[in-house]
């Protein structure tokens, strides 16, 4: 898979959307030493969170990964450590505790099969559109992740 420089991402979003919390943003890509991304795709998501695609389907059937709006692999290429972070539209008929309560249970049992850690964060958190989105973050177990 193939990683491109953090600060094209940024950029890229500073340009073209509307809400964009670009200190979040390099807060929390500076926290956890991600200088390099890559946008998710059916073969690149095994590969980058190291699970493995073929004998995923095997065990659990063809299952469409989980809906992630505003989706990015970021790499710490000195720790080799690799993370998905998305940025769902909160429930807005739901109290916030309760959207992220929705949101983390669609995606528990998903990230649980497959040997992988779910965060969901306070909209506060979210560089996408931060009030209405959430963050969330999807990682191999043992991975530590710094928000805020």
């Amino acid at each position: 898979m193939s990683y491109d420089p953090i600060r094209e991402l940024k950029h890229h979003n500073e340009k073209s959307l509307k809400m964009f919390n670009a200190d979040g943003f390099d807060l929390f890509t500076k926290k956890n030493g991600f200088t390099r991304y890559a946008l998710p795709g059916r073969a690149s998501l095994p590969g980058a969170l190291k699970y493995h695609w073929r004998l995923d389907r095997y065990r659990y059937g063809y299952k469409r990964r989980p809906s992630m709006d505003h989706a990015v692999i970021f790499r710490n290429p000195v720790t080799g450590v690799n993370m998905l972070v998305f940025h769902p539209y909160i429930n807005p008929h739901l109290s916030v505790s309760d959207a992220l309560q929705e949101i983390k249970a669609g995606l528990q049992e998903w990230a649980e099969k497959r040997g992988l850690k779910v965060e969901v964060y306070d909209p506060s958190f979210s560089w996408y559109y931060p009030g209405q989105t959430a963050l969330v973050v999807i990682s191999r177990q043992n991975y530590q992740i710094q928000v805020g």
